[in-house]
């Protein structure tokens, strides 16, 4: 369900990524891909449950992973960058979604916390 309904808000910065990018030593491309997908998941819910400067935030680290030229150095920059926003001081996991109920805001935590689990093991 997650998968679907990440198609359906992909933010436009993900439509042009690269599908042949080289992401770097000891990564397969689905892997990658799957990094990708999982930060626009989360910056859409960033977005909608009050976070829009964090989303900004993953945003930018995203469009490096979409340069059509990334070195390997500057590709593990920014996995290590993305890898410390899950747990570091101010990142993912300090983070509480606003939302009209507690029902609804527990769920989009609930949603996050598992994207965040997803996003620090594919940057391990």
């Amino acid at each position: 369900m997650r998968a679907i309904m990440a198609q359906s808000t992909m933010p436009s910065w993900l439509a042009g990524r690269r599908a042949t990018t080289d992401w770097g030593k000891g990564s397969s491309m689905s892997e990658n891909t799957r990094l990708t997908a999982v930060l626009g998941e989360i910056c859409v819910l960033l977005e909608k449950h009050g976070h829009p400067d964090f989303a900004l935030r993953l945003k930018g680290q995203a469009k490096i992973l979409a340069q059509k030229e990334i070195s390997p150095d500057e590709l593990e920059a920014v996995r290590k960058r993305l890898h410390g926003a899950v747990l570091g001081m101010g990142g993912l996991a300090d983070r509480w979604l606003e939302a009209p109920t507690h029902a609804e805001s527990v769920s989009a935590q609930k949603t996050l916390a598992s994207l965040s689990d997803e996003l620090y093991e594919l940057t391990r």
